[in-house]
């Protein structure tokens, strides 16, 4: 084996390893967002129901409605609770986070990538598995932009892409 095929082949498991390390980042962040979505669907969902609740006792208290109005009241509280429960945990929930995506959301918030995250993603990751040798991708450019991402890898804080003191607050004020 030459000295040139070994230098190639040691490049490549080496842009493979940054490779995997970025997918398994991506899968953190996206877990990390499904969680988000089911909290604040939970926080959005208790909120619009204490407000069903306390708006039709403040409306029998005062009105003193017939019991088809105080149905009719259960049956809108009940569909604006389902609405809400659609919109903001099952259709969100089904939308699937493209690796792009993700990645654009972790540059937004640690810099110091200068897109080479972005880059590795879209050139080395398709739907979260390495490309294969057969795409027109220029694997020395590869492996030196995945290093470069993999090498800010140990600076990303996950927590800090969530808003995690707004989620918290809402979820208190829903579940209060």
């Amino acid at each position: 084996m030459s000295h040139s095929t070994t230098a190639s082949s040691t490049s490549a498991a080496t842009s493979s390893a940054h490779l995997r390390a970025v997918a398994r980042l991506l899968s953190v962040v996206r877990r990390r967002a499904g969680r988000w979505i089911v909290i604040e669907a939970v926080a959005l969902a208790g909120l619009a129901a204490a407000a069903a609740f306390w708006g039709s006792l403040a409306f029998d208290r005062f009105l003193e409605p017939p019991a088809w109005v105080r149905a009719g009241m259960v049956i809108g509280a009940v569909a604006g609770l389902l609405w809400v429960v659609r919109r903001k945990l099952v259709d969100r929930l089904r939308t699937r986070l493209s690796n792009r995506s993700l990645a654009l959301l972790v540059e937004r918030h640690h810099p110091f990538f200068n897109e080479s995250l972005v880059t590795t993603v879209e050139l080395g990751l398709e739907d979260g598995t390495p490309r294969s040798a057969h795409d027109p991708v220029d694997p020395g450019m590869l492996a030196r932009t995945a290093a470069d991402a993999a090498a800010g890898l140990p600076g990303v804080r996950v927590a800090e892409l969530f808003r995690g003191q707004e989620l918290g607050s809402l979820l208190l004020s829903g579940v209060l």
